[in-house]
């Protein structure tokens, strides 16, 4: 008879503790939705047209015959080449401390040589 009082107050107490827990979430405040405009799209999966990538590589053509336009260009490849040696440099860095750490973690997985024996022979 006792494990049954046992077993029913257990259950008692976790439908209360349910209970609990329900309405703490039912006293959280909804989430709504507002209708208005679709979100921007991010990125396009669809390739541009071939009309449009020629007109951009005609455009760009056209800036280098101009000297504000082939300035502007320089700066651009300068700030990406910039870019690109601080990247390179970061990736080597990266490379050798992995390197390291896999040195540090084969020599910590190495089999260890067992200890000698600690006690002198034929004590027992």
């Amino acid at each position: 008879m006792n494990g049954w009082f046992a077993s029913r107050r257990r259950l008692q107490t976790e439908v209360a503790y349910l209970r609990a827990q329900l309405e703490e979430e039912r006293a959280k405040p909804r989430l709504t939705v507002r209708p208005g405009p679709p979100p921007v799209p991010v990125e396009t999966t669809t390739p541009d047209a071939m009309e449009t990538l020629l007109r951009r590589q005609i455009r760009i053509l056209r800036q280098m015959t101009t000297v504000p336009g082939a300035t502007e260009l320089a700066v651009e490849l300068r700030t990406w080449r910039e870019r690109a040696g601080r990247l390179d440099a970061l990736l080597l860095a990266a490379q050798a401390a992995n390197e390291s750490l896999t040195r540090e973690l084969a020599a910590a997985r190495a089999p260890v040589a067992p200890l000698p024996a600690q006690r002198e022979p034929g004590l027992g």
